[in-house]
């Protein structure tokens, strides 16, 4: 799918509606059946897993409200959506700024990932493209 022009425009492609569209990383889908998560390109390995943990940038964002509530929504991935997830990928205009400015968000509507570990304290995950 074609980039569009805000995150809640993003979301809403994927049937979610953000919390809030300032400090929102995830959304649980309207009809509760899928949780949509925010990944920056360069998170993306060449294998299309993503793997937070160990990132040495971890002390910027852990306790911002957007990984907090992240968290809680791949737990509820794992709890009621088999981990499954969907993305919207987002680019950056400069990829060491903090905070980053996102110049492209594209709702990948055919990629689907599974959390394959997660850690809900600090919001470090692991998870890998299925489909």
């Amino acid at each position: 799918m074609s980039s569009v022009s805000t995150l809640t425009g993003a979301f809403k492609a994927m049937q979610a509606t953000l919390r809030n569209p300032r400090w929102s990383w995830s959304a649980i889908s309207d009809d509760r059946a899928a949780v949509v998560v925010t990944v920056w390109d360069d998170q993306i390995g060449p294998d299309g897993s993503v793997n937070t943990f160990g990132d040495p940038d971890r002390h910027i964002w852990e306790n911002k409200l957007g990984n907090r509530y992240r968290a809680r929504d791949l737990a509820y991935a794992q709890k009621h959506c088999d981990g499954r997830f969907r993305v919207v990928r987002v680019t950056a205009a400069d990829l060491d700024a903090d905070p980053r400015v996102i110049v492209q968000r594209t709702p990948e509507r055919d990629l689907w990932m599974k959390v394959e570990r997660l850690d809900e304290q600090t919001g470090e995950y692991f998870a890998r493209r299925i489909a």
